[in-house]
C-alpha cells in the first residue's frame, strides 16, 4: 500500500511540475514573441461560454513515459492580433495563413521547453494543427481529471485558453529524475 501511495504521489509531483512549466512557459514564450508584457495567467472558469466561433491549435509529444497534449483555443481576430502586433508598420497586409502559423510556431516552442526541461531520450512529436472548435470542443467538468490542467492568458484585446494534458504510460519517476536543470542563457527566439 506504500508503495503505491508513493507512486500516486510521484506522478501527481510530476503532473504538477509539468503543468507549472507549461504555464510558465506558454506566458513568457508569447511576451517574446509579441514583445510586449501586458500578458497575465487567469484561472479558467470551466463554466465560461466557450461556445463561440474560435479555433483550436494543438500538439503533442511523448517522452519516453508519457504523452503531453497542448490545445490553445483561440478566435481568429485574436490569431491576428498576435501576429501583428510586434510589426512597426500596420498598413502592408499580412497574408492569413501567417496567423495561423504563428500560433503553430508558439505550439512548437512550448513542446521545445518541454523537450529541454526532460531530457527525454526517445521523443515523438506530432506536427501542430489547427482545426475549428466544432470538431474538438472545450473539456466540461467532467473532462477534467488531475492529469489535465486549464488557464488563460489574458490581455487587453482579448485572451487564449490552454489545456494540457497528460497521459502517462510508463513510470514517471523516470522523467523526474532526468529532469534537465540547465539553464538556456542564450534565452533567444528567432521568428522567420
Amino acid at each position: 500500500m506504500a508503495a503505491k501511495k508513493k507512486k500516486i504521489s510521484s506522478e501527481m509531483a510530476f503532473y504538477q511540475d509539468c503543468f507549472d512549466l507549461v504555464k510558465e512557459s506558454s506566458l513568457t514564450l508569447l511576451k517574446q514573441m509579441v514583445g510586449r508584457e501586458d500578458f497575465a495567467i487567469k484561472a479558467h472558469n470551466i463554466k465560461d461560454d466557450m461556445t463561440f466561433d474560435h479555433w483550436i491549435g494543438a500538439v503533442m509529444v511523448n517522452i519516453d513515459e508519457a504523452r503531453i497534449h497542448i490545445k490553445v483555443h483561440f478566435e481568429s481576430r485574436i490569431a491576428r492580433h498576435l501576429a501583428t502586433s510586434h510589426r512597426i508598420s500596420s498598413t502592408e497586409k499580412m497574408p492569413v495563413f501567417i496567423y495561423g502559423d504563428y500560433i503553430k510556431e508558439y505550439l512548437n516552442l512550448l513542446m521545445g521547453e518541454i523537450k529541454r526541461k526532460y531530457n527525454a531520450k526517445n521523443i515523438e512529436l506530432s506536427v501542430p494543427q489547427l482545426m475549428p472548435s466544432y470538431d474538438r470542443g472545450v473539456p466540461s467538468e467532467d473532462g477534467v481529471d488531475l492529469n489535465m490542467a486549464l488557464w488563460k492568458i489574458v490581455f487587453p484585446k482579448g485572451s487564449l485558453l490552454l489545456s494540457c494534458y497528460i497521459a502517462p504510460y510508463g513510470d514517471l519517476n523516470n522523467l523526474q529524475n532526468r529532469k534537465n536543470t540547465q539553464k538556456d542563457e542564450n534565452n533567444v527566439i528567432e521568428l522567420l
